[in-house]
């Protein structure tokens, strides 16, 4: 009995190479998108934290220690008085998002990763706090954007004494399709209506499942805004938002 010597032709040997780099890099691309889920998912936590920690702070008391505090404990930044067109305004900015790439032509992420931008500005003027300023942009798969935002400020030229202290609306945004909801929240809203305002769903920015209108960003703002006004506009975000279980 002889034992054979033929060595494995180059075919083989070339295949078995190509086996272990396509196995590599299905491993690395595994990886990557486990990775960048860890750190979407970490990000959205901070975020939350954030916006929870905002909700108890009170517009015309809350102090400028408490808002630097706040600020540095999330890595906000710093903008002094005469930077912006406002007088005597300094402001605290704050910010997260999905990782992405910026490129000439947009912003990029991960196939199949969707690209959120949240941002958080809490405006001071003589050492109190004087607005918070919540935004929320989400990109669909389709490309229409998503905006959201809550907005707690002082009675003044954008928020007039006539209106109430809970006020939704749709705002008008040109550029990019989009669709908007906003809530405006004065000093004197209950704390019902705050709970309201920031009952916000942050599923909408890391589920598998993407979310399709503002209503799903701010469900229980966008019932009030319903119940106020429910005559139907015949557009199929609005047919979409009153389906049952939304």
């Amino acid at each position: 009995m002889t034992l054979s010597t033929e060595r494995p032709s180059w075919r083989g040997r070339l295949h078995r190479v190509l086996v272990r780099i396509a196995v590599g890099m299905f491993v690395l691309v595994c990886l990557t998108y486990v990775c960048e889920y860890a750190m979407e998912w970490h990000r959205r936590e901070r975020l939350e934290a954030l916006v929870q920690s905002i909700k108890t702070l009170q517009v015309g008391v809350t102090s400028d220690e408490e808002v630097r505090a706040l600020s540095e404990r999330y890595g906000g930044h710093f903008t002094p008085e005469g930077t912006f067109t406002e007088p005597r305004t300094s402001t605290y900015s704050l910010g997260y998002s999905s990782p992405y790439i910026k490129g000439a032509d947009g912003y990029h992420t991960l196939p199949g990763r969707r690209l959120w931008i949240a941002d958080v500005e809490l405006v001071m003027r003589d050492r109190r706090l004087v607005r918070t300023n919540i935004r929320f942009m989400v990109m669909r798969s389709d490309g229409c954007v998503l905006m959201s935002g809550v907005d707690v400020v002082q009675r003044g030229p954008s928020y007039p004494p006539e209106w109430a202290s809970y006020e939704v609306f749709e705002p008008h945004v040109t550029g990019n399709p989009n669709e908007g909801l906003k809530v405006l929240l004065s000093p004197e809203a209950t704390g019902a209506e705050r709970d309201k305002a920031f009952r916000i769903n942050f599923s909408c920015l890391t589920a598998l499942r993407e979310c399709r209108h503002p209503c799903d960003v701010l469900p229980e703002a966008w019932r009030d805004l319903r119940a106020r006004h429910p005559g139907e506009r015949g557009d199929s975000m609005d047919a979409e938002c009153r389906q049952p279980g939304r």
